[in-house]
């Protein structure tokens, strides 16, 4: 009987010991995207520049250095890039008063080749166009010769299958910019309301858009708020639809944070795109 009862406890036990270890590596894999989040947060809120799958946070950061680097004054920025696996790749910039120091890390680069190397570079350009903004290190020796682009953020709308937005905005939310439904929707006041159909903008309009939705990093996370003390008070409401994915936002004007300021600069330059378009009431 007692020879039964050990077979019967040495059979089960390599399953125990078999489900214990699955949810010991479970555990294990969740912690460690914890950390990943974690980590990635902490290098938003220093101020880096990131640049992950084409969002783009605190890129007003990187233009300011560029700025300071053309009066030759002592500065230091970061710049993450994530792989398309998550991991980050770190270039550093230091500018002094004759040269920009880079380095280039991508030893966090799970299926990289782990290496640090180090250039000296006379200077940092930038180049804007209709669809894209470039920074490039110039005048480079070491392990780079001669130039190496740090970041290319890219608005070509014509690179995407599809891109339609509708943003509401004003009192209630009256008026309305409707690129799919090719309509426009304006509150004249005094419960006056004037209705477009058939209204589209131009190819060059709707790059422009897709510019400013890019550089406002509209693929990103928004903490924004519809709270406002005062009243009657102007809000807004943006729709975008690119490709198989959509992004709703709404908030107020009365939202003066970071993200708040960002979203309605995006809308008021949109708003005043439109009434310049030639098919705009006039």
């Amino acid at each position: 009987m007692k020879q039964q009862l050990i077979l019967k406890w040495m059979m089960v036990l390599p399953m125990f010991l078999f489900i214990i270890s699955c949810e010991s590596q479970k555990g294990t894999n969740v912690t460690g995207t914890n950390e990943a989040v974690d980590k990635e947060l902490t290098l938003n809120k220093q101020g880096n520049v990131i640049a992950r799958h084409n969002q783009i946070e605190n890129l007003q950061t990187l233009d300011r250095f560029q700025n300071l680097t053309v009066d030759r004054k002592p500065a230091t920025i970061r710049i993450v890039h994530y792989t398309i696996e998550g991991d980050p790749i770190y270039y550093d910039l230091t500018s002094n008063t004759d040269h920009i120091t880079f380095i280039n890390d991508n030893s966090e680069d799970a299926f990289g080749s782990p290496n640090i190397q180090t250039s000296t570079c006379d200077q940092l350009s930038r180049t804007e166009t209709k669809t894209n903004i470039k920074y490039d290190l110039s005048g480079c020796t070491g392990s780079y010769s001669d130039r190496f682009t740090v970041m290319d953020v890219d608005y070509d709308v014509s690179r995407q299958d599809y891109f339609e937005f509708v943003l509401k905005y004003g009192v209630d939310l009256k008026n309305e910019i409707d690129t799919n439904g090719q309509s426009l929707t304006i509150d004249l006041g005094n419960d006056q309301m004037m209705n477009v159909s058939d209204f589209r903008l131009t190819s060059a309009m709707k790059q422009e858009a897709y510019k400013q939705m890019v550089l406002a990093n509209y693929l990103g996370e928004k903490k924004l708020s519809n709270v406002c003390k005062k009243s009657p008070y102007v809000s807004y409401s943006l729709e975008v639809r690119i490709n198989s994915g959509k992004r709703d936002f709404s908030w107020a004007a009365c939202d003066t944070s970071e993200d708040g300021l960002v979203m309605t600069k995006l809308a008021e330059n949109i708003i005043q795109m439109v009434k310049l378009s030639p098919e705009y009431p006039k």
